[in-house]
Protein backbone atom coordinates (compact mmCIF):
# COMPACT_ATOMS: atom_id res chain seq x y z
CA UNK A 1 0.00 0.00 0.00
CA UNK A 2 1.07 3.55 -0.56
CA UNK A 3 0.22 6.41 1.71
CA UNK A 4 -0.81 9.81 0.33
CA UNK A 5 -2.41 12.84 1.85
CA UNK A 6 -5.00 15.09 0.85
CA UNK A 7 -3.57 18.05 -1.18
CA UNK A 8 -4.91 20.37 1.80
CA UNK A 9 -3.30 18.23 4.83
CA UNK A 10 0.49 16.76 3.16
CA UNK A 11 2.41 14.72 5.31
CA UNK A 12 5.95 15.77 6.61
CA UNK A 13 7.89 13.60 4.60
CA UNK A 14 9.96 11.32 7.66
CA UNK A 15 8.08 12.87 10.26
CA UNK A 16 5.00 12.48 12.74
CA UNK A 17 1.62 13.33 10.86
CA UNK A 18 -0.21 15.80 12.43
CA UNK A 19 -3.03 14.15 14.83
CA UNK A 20 -6.40 14.38 12.90
CA UNK A 21 -4.57 14.42 9.18
CA UNK A 22 -6.23 12.84 6.24
CA UNK A 23 -4.52 10.31 4.53
CA UNK A 24 -5.61 7.77 1.72
CA UNK A 25 -4.79 4.21 0.84
CA UNK A 26 -3.89 3.14 -2.22
CA UNK A 27 -3.75 -0.41 -3.33
CA UNK A 28 -1.64 -0.92 -6.34
CA UNK A 29 -2.98 -4.26 -7.30
CA UNK A 30 -5.91 -2.03 -8.77
CA UNK A 31 -3.43 -0.79 -11.33
CA UNK A 32 -2.48 -4.71 -12.45
CA UNK A 33 -5.39 -6.14 -12.36
CA UNK A 34 -7.55 -3.64 -13.93
CA UNK A 35 -10.94 -3.77 -13.91
CA UNK A 36 -11.01 -6.27 -11.23
CA UNK A 37 -13.05 -5.77 -7.96
CA UNK A 38 -11.46 -4.70 -4.75
CA UNK A 39 -10.11 -1.68 -2.57
CA UNK A 40 -10.05 2.00 -3.97
CA UNK A 41 -8.24 5.03 -2.82
CA UNK A 42 -10.45 5.16 1.02
CA UNK A 43 -9.95 8.40 2.57
CA UNK A 44 -9.79 7.70 6.92
CA UNK A 45 -8.77 10.30 9.57
CA UNK A 46 -6.31 9.08 11.62
CA UNK A 47 -7.52 9.16 15.63
CA UNK A 48 -5.69 11.75 17.85
CA UNK A 49 -4.86 9.02 20.17
CA UNK A 50 -2.12 7.66 17.19
CA UNK A 51 1.42 9.64 15.99
CA UNK A 52 3.26 8.18 13.60
CA UNK A 53 4.78 8.74 10.35
CA UNK A 54 2.39 8.42 8.07
CA UNK A 55 3.83 5.57 6.16
CA UNK A 56 3.90 3.62 9.48
CA UNK A 57 0.21 4.40 9.84
CA UNK A 58 -0.54 3.34 6.38
CA UNK A 59 1.31 0.38 6.68
CA UNK A 60 -0.26 -0.77 9.78
CA UNK A 61 -1.83 -4.29 9.69
CA UNK A 62 -5.11 -2.23 11.88
CA UNK A 63 -6.46 0.39 10.32
CA UNK A 64 -9.09 2.76 12.10
CA UNK A 65 -11.74 4.34 9.90
CA UNK A 66 -13.34 7.95 10.90
CA UNK A 67 -13.99 8.76 14.34
CA UNK A 68 -15.49 5.63 15.31
CA UNK A 69 -12.33 3.86 15.11
CA UNK A 70 -13.91 1.26 13.67
CA UNK A 71 -11.56 -1.41 12.36
CA UNK A 72 -10.94 -1.67 8.63
CA UNK A 73 -13.71 -3.65 5.96
CA UNK A 74 -12.04 -7.37 6.85
CA UNK A 75 -13.52 -8.14 2.99
CA UNK A 76 -10.91 -5.42 1.57
CA UNK A 77 -8.48 -6.71 3.93
CA UNK A 78 -8.63 -10.20 2.92
CA UNK A 79 -9.46 -9.39 -0.91
CA UNK A 80 -5.80 -7.84 -0.79
CA UNK A 81 -3.70 -10.30 1.44
CA UNK A 82 -5.75 -12.83 -1.16
CA UNK A 83 -4.96 -11.50 -4.58
CA UNK A 84 -1.10 -10.66 -3.53
CA UNK A 85 -0.67 -14.27 -3.00
CA UNK A 86 -2.57 -15.42 -6.15
CA UNK A 87 -0.14 -12.71 -8.00
CA UNK A 88 2.81 -14.03 -6.16
CA UNK A 89 1.88 -17.71 -6.43
CA UNK A 90 0.79 -17.27 -10.62
CA UNK A 91 4.17 -15.63 -11.08
CA UNK A 92 6.14 -18.02 -9.42
CA UNK A 93 4.48 -21.10 -10.60
CA UNK A 94 5.08 -19.66 -14.16
CA UNK A 95 9.11 -19.19 -13.71
CA UNK A 96 9.10 -22.17 -11.86
CA UNK A 97 7.60 -24.39 -14.38
CA UNK A 98 9.94 -22.15 -17.60
CA UNK A 99 13.06 -23.09 -15.62
CA UNK A 100 11.95 -26.77 -14.86
CA UNK A 101 11.02 -26.94 -18.60
CA UNK A 102 14.41 -25.48 -20.09
CA UNK A 103 16.42 -28.01 -18.14
CA UNK A 104 14.76 -30.90 -19.15
CA UNK A 105 15.05 -29.54 -22.59
CA UNK A 106 18.61 -29.51 -21.93
CA UNK A 107 19.04 -32.32 -20.06
CA UNK A 108 17.56 -34.83 -22.31
CA UNK A 109 20.26 -36.28 -24.80
CA UNK A 110 20.02 -36.75 -28.18
CA UNK A 111 19.50 -40.34 -28.43
CA UNK A 112 16.46 -39.29 -26.04
CA UNK A 113 15.44 -36.44 -28.29
CA UNK A 114 15.09 -38.87 -31.10
CA UNK A 115 13.60 -41.57 -29.56
CA UNK A 116 10.69 -39.48 -28.09
CA UNK A 117 10.29 -37.37 -31.32
CA UNK A 118 11.97 -39.73 -34.06
CA UNK A 119 13.48 -37.07 -35.78
CA UNK A 120 17.01 -36.02 -36.56
CA UNK A 121 17.77 -32.26 -36.62
CA UNK A 122 20.62 -31.02 -38.78
CA UNK A 123 21.54 -27.70 -38.81
CA UNK A 124 23.04 -26.53 -42.55
CA UNK A 125 24.23 -23.49 -44.20
CA UNK A 126 22.17 -23.65 -47.40
CA UNK A 127 24.56 -21.21 -49.51
CA UNK A 128 27.57 -23.66 -49.16
CA UNK A 129 28.48 -25.87 -52.54
CA UNK A 130 29.22 -28.47 -52.55
CA UNK A 131 28.53 -29.33 -48.75
CA UNK A 132 25.11 -27.90 -48.66
CA UNK A 133 22.43 -26.35 -50.71
CA UNK A 134 19.33 -25.55 -52.57
CA UNK A 135 19.89 -26.99 -56.16
CA UNK A 136 17.71 -26.15 -59.36
CA UNK A 137 15.06 -28.48 -58.28
CA UNK A 138 14.49 -26.45 -54.67
CA UNK A 139 16.06 -29.47 -53.44
CA UNK A 140 17.94 -29.72 -50.22
CA UNK A 141 21.64 -31.15 -51.26
CA UNK A 142 25.36 -31.95 -50.58
CA UNK A 143 28.00 -33.66 -49.09
CA UNK A 144 26.99 -32.84 -46.37
CA UNK A 145 23.46 -33.69 -46.36
CA UNK A 146 24.55 -37.16 -47.35
CA UNK A 147 26.59 -37.34 -44.26
CA UNK A 148 23.66 -36.64 -42.37
CA UNK A 149 21.01 -39.24 -43.98
CA UNK A 150 24.14 -42.13 -43.40
CA UNK A 151 23.99 -40.90 -39.77
CA UNK A 152 20.25 -41.20 -39.18
CA UNK A 153 20.50 -44.56 -41.07
CA UNK A 154 22.78 -45.57 -38.04
CA UNK A 155 20.51 -43.47 -35.55
CA UNK A 156 17.89 -46.03 -37.08
CA UNK A 157 19.51 -49.20 -37.11
CA UNK A 158 21.09 -48.80 -33.80
CA UNK A 159 17.23 -47.79 -31.98
CA UNK A 160 15.34 -50.67 -34.78
CA UNK A 161 13.17 -47.70 -35.95
CA UNK A 162 12.50 -45.42 -38.66
CA UNK A 163 14.13 -41.98 -38.51
CA UNK A 164 13.51 -38.54 -40.34
CA UNK A 165 16.06 -36.08 -40.94
CA UNK A 166 15.31 -32.46 -40.66
CA UNK A 167 16.87 -29.31 -41.94
CA UNK A 168 17.08 -26.53 -40.33
CA UNK A 169 18.84 -23.45 -42.06
CA UNK A 170 21.84 -21.77 -40.16
CA UNK A 171 23.68 -18.98 -41.55
CA UNK A 172 27.21 -19.14 -39.56
CA UNK A 173 28.57 -20.32 -36.67
CA UNK A 174 27.03 -17.27 -34.52
CA UNK A 175 23.41 -18.61 -35.65
CA UNK A 176 24.50 -22.33 -34.70
CA UNK A 177 26.36 -22.77 -32.10
CA UNK A 178 23.01 -21.50 -29.79
CA UNK A 179 20.68 -23.39 -31.19
CA UNK A 180 23.03 -26.89 -30.85
CA UNK A 181 23.59 -25.86 -26.77
CA UNK A 182 20.02 -25.65 -26.32
CA UNK A 183 18.97 -28.80 -28.52
CA UNK A 184 16.96 -26.92 -31.25
CA UNK A 185 19.72 -28.53 -32.81
CA UNK A 186 20.95 -32.13 -32.97
CA UNK A 187 23.90 -32.06 -35.34
CA UNK A 188 25.79 -29.14 -37.40
CA UNK A 189 27.90 -30.31 -40.82
CA UNK A 190 30.38 -28.99 -42.83
CA UNK A 191 32.15 -27.45 -39.97
CA UNK A 192 35.60 -26.54 -39.54
CA UNK A 193 37.17 -27.66 -36.53
CA UNK A 194 39.24 -25.04 -34.37
CA UNK A 195 40.66 -25.73 -30.64
CA UNK A 196 38.39 -22.80 -29.82
CA UNK A 197 34.70 -24.34 -30.76
CA UNK A 198 36.15 -27.75 -29.21
CA UNK A 199 36.07 -25.84 -25.93
CA UNK A 200 31.86 -25.60 -25.95
CA UNK A 201 30.90 -28.89 -28.51
CA UNK A 202 32.53 -31.79 -29.51
CA UNK A 203 33.50 -32.87 -33.00
CA UNK A 204 33.18 -36.15 -34.95
CA UNK A 205 36.26 -37.49 -37.21
CA UNK A 206 36.40 -35.71 -40.38
CA UNK A 207 34.82 -36.47 -44.04
CA UNK A 208 37.14 -34.18 -45.59
CA UNK A 209 40.35 -31.63 -45.52
CA UNK A 210 39.44 -27.82 -46.61
CA UNK A 211 41.81 -24.71 -46.04
CA UNK A 212 41.79 -21.30 -46.46
CA UNK A 213 42.53 -19.76 -49.78
CA UNK A 214 41.55 -17.09 -51.95
CA UNK A 215 39.04 -16.59 -55.39
CA UNK A 216 41.09 -14.24 -57.76
CA UNK A 217 40.98 -13.45 -61.32
CA UNK A 218 42.83 -15.16 -63.56
CA UNK A 219 45.27 -12.59 -64.93
CA UNK A 220 45.89 -11.74 -61.29
CA UNK A 221 49.41 -10.32 -60.21
CA UNK A 222 48.90 -12.15 -56.60
CA UNK A 223 50.86 -14.87 -56.52
CA UNK A 224 52.90 -14.29 -53.08
CA UNK A 225 52.38 -13.01 -49.50
CA UNK A 226 54.19 -9.82 -51.02
CA UNK A 227 51.78 -9.01 -54.01
CA UNK A 228 49.15 -9.99 -51.34
CA UNK A 229 50.06 -6.21 -49.24
CA UNK A 230 47.80 -3.74 -49.85
CA UNK A 231 45.37 -5.83 -51.46
CA UNK A 232 41.32 -5.35 -50.84
CA UNK A 233 40.18 -8.79 -49.74
CA UNK A 234 36.24 -9.44 -48.90
CA UNK A 235 36.06 -11.74 -46.14
CA UNK A 236 33.08 -12.36 -43.96
CA UNK A 237 34.59 -10.86 -40.71
CA UNK A 238 35.11 -12.34 -37.08
CA UNK A 239 35.96 -16.23 -38.59
CA UNK A 240 39.04 -18.38 -38.73
CA UNK A 241 38.78 -16.85 -42.32
CA UNK A 242 40.41 -13.78 -41.23
CA UNK A 243 42.54 -14.56 -38.43
CA UNK A 244 44.12 -17.18 -40.96
CA UNK A 245 44.65 -14.57 -43.73
CA UNK A 246 46.22 -11.99 -41.30
CA UNK A 247 48.57 -14.36 -40.24
CA UNK A 248 49.61 -15.18 -44.07
CA UNK A 249 49.86 -11.10 -44.98
CA UNK A 250 48.74 -8.67 -42.07
CA UNK A 251 48.85 -5.77 -44.37
CA UNK A 252 46.00 -6.00 -46.36
CA UNK A 253 42.43 -4.10 -46.43
CA UNK A 254 40.16 -6.37 -45.17
CA UNK A 255 36.44 -5.59 -47.30
CA UNK A 256 33.47 -7.49 -45.15
CA UNK A 257 30.80 -8.98 -46.59
CA UNK A 258 28.06 -10.69 -45.47
CA UNK A 259 28.65 -14.14 -46.78
CA UNK A 260 31.21 -15.66 -49.32
CA UNK A 261 28.89 -15.69 -52.22
CA UNK A 262 28.51 -11.59 -51.65
CA UNK A 263 32.19 -11.45 -51.75
CA UNK A 264 32.40 -13.47 -55.52
CA UNK A 265 29.65 -10.77 -56.45
CA UNK A 266 32.18 -7.85 -55.36
CA UNK A 267 35.37 -9.79 -56.97
CA UNK A 268 33.02 -9.68 -60.51
CA UNK A 269 32.07 -5.70 -60.43
CA UNK A 270 35.87 -5.71 -59.43
CA UNK A 271 35.48 -3.78 -56.34
CA UNK A 272 37.76 -6.22 -54.61
CA UNK A 273 41.00 -7.69 -55.59
CA UNK A 274 40.48 -11.12 -53.93
CA UNK A 275 37.48 -13.25 -52.00
CA UNK A 276 39.37 -15.52 -48.67
CA UNK A 277 37.06 -18.32 -47.74
CA UNK A 278 37.07 -22.07 -47.66
CA UNK A 279 38.74 -23.57 -50.68
CA UNK A 280 36.23 -26.48 -51.23
CA UNK A 281 33.31 -23.41 -50.89
CA UNK A 282 35.16 -20.90 -52.90
CA UNK A 283 35.52 -23.64 -55.94
CA UNK A 284 31.66 -24.75 -55.54
CA UNK A 285 30.73 -21.37 -55.97
CA UNK A 286 32.74 -20.01 -58.58
CA UNK A 287 30.85 -23.37 -60.98
CA UNK A 288 27.11 -22.12 -59.25
CA UNK A 289 28.24 -18.69 -60.05
CA UNK A 290 29.43 -19.49 -63.77
CA UNK A 291 33.46 -17.38 -62.69
CA UNK A 292 35.53 -19.31 -65.43
CA UNK A 293 38.38 -16.59 -65.09
CA UNK A 294 38.99 -17.13 -61.86
CA UNK A 295 41.14 -19.69 -59.80
CA UNK A 296 41.63 -20.79 -56.32
CA UNK A 297 45.32 -19.92 -54.58
CA UNK A 298 47.23 -21.14 -53.32
CA UNK A 299 47.64 -24.42 -53.89
CA UNK A 300 47.47 -26.08 -51.98
CA UNK A 301 46.50 -24.29 -49.03
CA UNK A 302 48.51 -23.05 -46.37
CA UNK A 303 45.93 -22.86 -43.61
CA UNK A 304 44.42 -26.49 -43.40
CA UNK A 305 41.56 -28.38 -41.15
CA UNK A 306 39.47 -31.38 -40.80
CA UNK A 307 35.57 -30.85 -42.07
CA UNK A 308 33.35 -32.71 -39.53
CA UNK A 309 30.15 -32.44 -37.75
CA UNK A 310 29.50 -30.79 -34.07
CA UNK A 311 27.33 -31.88 -31.37
CA UNK A 312 26.29 -31.35 -28.18
CA UNK A 313 28.88 -32.02 -25.08
CA UNK A 314 28.03 -35.35 -23.23
CA UNK A 315 26.11 -36.58 -26.02
CA UNK A 316 28.66 -39.94 -26.45
CA UNK A 317 25.77 -42.47 -27.23
CA UNK A 318 25.19 -40.26 -30.24
CA UNK A 319 28.48 -39.52 -31.46
CA UNK A 320 29.50 -42.97 -31.46
CA UNK A 321 26.46 -43.57 -33.94
CA UNK A 322 28.02 -40.15 -36.38
CA UNK A 323 31.76 -41.53 -36.06
CA UNK A 324 30.75 -44.99 -36.65
CA UNK A 325 28.31 -43.85 -39.92
CA UNK A 326 31.48 -41.74 -41.26
CA UNK A 327 34.19 -44.45 -40.90
CA UNK A 328 31.93 -47.36 -42.43
CA UNK A 329 31.52 -44.74 -45.34
CA UNK A 330 35.37 -43.76 -45.26
CA UNK A 331 35.84 -48.07 -45.22
CA UNK A 332 33.12 -48.36 -48.31
CA UNK A 333 34.79 -45.64 -50.29
CA UNK A 334 38.81 -47.83 -49.70
CA UNK A 335 37.18 -50.65 -50.42
CA UNK A 336 35.39 -49.55 -53.49
CA UNK A 337 32.15 -50.04 -52.35
CA UNK A 338 29.56 -48.65 -55.22
CA UNK A 339 27.28 -46.89 -53.21
CA UNK A 340 30.23 -45.50 -50.61
CA UNK A 341 32.32 -43.97 -53.79
CA UNK A 342 29.69 -42.23 -55.82
CA UNK A 343 28.28 -40.58 -52.33
CA UNK A 344 31.91 -39.21 -52.49
CA UNK A 345 32.49 -38.68 -56.01
CA UNK A 346 29.45 -36.56 -56.98
CA UNK A 347 30.32 -33.88 -54.50
CA UNK A 348 34.15 -33.52 -54.38
CA UNK A 349 35.43 -36.78 -56.41
CA UNK A 350 37.57 -36.28 -59.76
CA UNK A 351 33.83 -35.89 -61.49
CA UNK A 352 32.43 -34.11 -58.78
CA UNK A 353 31.39 -29.95 -58.23
CA UNK A 354 34.57 -29.90 -56.36
CA UNK A 355 37.32 -32.57 -57.93
CA UNK A 356 39.98 -33.38 -55.83
CA UNK A 357 42.12 -36.40 -56.70
CA UNK A 358 40.96 -39.48 -55.94
CA UNK A 359 44.51 -41.09 -54.55
CA UNK A 360 44.39 -37.81 -52.09
CA UNK A 361 41.29 -39.06 -51.37
CA UNK A 362 41.45 -42.48 -50.85
CA UNK A 363 44.52 -41.81 -48.75
CA UNK A 364 42.41 -39.44 -46.29
CA UNK A 365 39.88 -42.17 -45.66
CA UNK A 366 42.45 -45.02 -45.35
CA UNK A 367 44.41 -43.14 -42.60
CA UNK A 368 40.30 -42.50 -41.10
CA UNK A 369 39.80 -46.24 -41.12
CA UNK A 370 43.46 -47.55 -39.96
CA UNK A 371 43.06 -45.15 -36.90
CA UNK A 372 39.68 -46.85 -36.37
CA UNK A 373 37.77 -50.36 -36.03
CA UNK A 374 36.92 -51.47 -39.32
CA UNK A 375 33.19 -51.60 -39.81
CA UNK A 376 32.58 -52.50 -42.94
CA UNK A 377 29.33 -55.52 -43.27
CA UNK A 378 28.59 -57.77 -46.26
CA UNK A 379 26.54 -56.76 -48.76
CA UNK A 380 23.50 -58.40 -50.67
CA UNK A 381 24.58 -61.74 -47.90
CA UNK A 382 28.56 -62.09 -49.32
Amino acid sequence: MICSATPDRPCKPAGKATTGQDCKIFNPLRVINSGSPGPTLTPWRMPKVIESDCDNVCNSSLLYRGKSRSILDWTQTFWLINAMLKQFSATFIGLLLATVGAQAAIAETVMEKIIRTGNLTIGANLDNVPFSYINDNNEVVGYSIDIADRIREEVGKELGRDVVLQIVEVQDMSDALPKLKTGELDIVCDTAFTWERDRYVDFTVSYAVAGIQLLVPNDTPINSRETLMGRRVAMVPNTIVEDAVKIVQNEIEVVPVTSVRAGMEALKKGTVDAVAGDGIQLAGLRQVLDMPDTKVIPQPAETRYGVGCMVREDNPGFLRLANRALVRLAEGYVQGDPEDVAIVDKWIGTEGIVPVDNDNLRQFFNYLVITHEQVMEPKNGQ
